[in-house]
């Protein structure tokens, strides 16, 4: 199963998972909110301030290279984010969580994850 773990209180984060859903046409992505049972499961910490992703063979992405991971697997035009890696990762990363640092001031944050079960996601609790 492929499972997306990001920020439920981000709207970053929110708008991300929301731009995801519409591409992801095969419906091959499960989304689940960093503070909820899935991620528990899973030991990840409600305190992560990246984006995780694990991919149906248990394989765990973090920050960077999750971005690259998912939007890969969205489209054929995803996969040009591969050439990313060109890049170092500790470069990546290190734009990655500059943004990640400012998300909240940026694109604010909400008390609570902001999908609902009618909206067309895979979430998981």
């Amino acid at each position: 199963m492929n499972i997306i773990f990001f920020d439920g209180q981000c709207n970053l984060c929110n708008s991300l998972v929301r731009l995801l859903v519409r591409l992801d046409r095969k419906r091959t992505f499960y989304y689940a909110p960093l503070t909820g049972i899935t991620a528990k499961k899973y030991k990840l910490g409600p305190n992560l301030d990246y984006l995780v992703f694990k991919d149906s063979d248990d394989k765990f992405y973090f920050a960077s290279n999750a971005v690259i991971e998912i939007l890969a697997r969205v489209s054929f035009i995803g996969k040009l984010s591969y050439l990313l890696k060109v890049f170092p990762r500790s470069f990546r990363d290190f734009i990655y969580r500059v943004v990640a640092k400012s998300r909240y001031r940026l694109f604010g944050k909400n008390t609570q994850c902001k999908f609902s079960s009618e909206q067309k996601i895979r979430l998981l609790d």
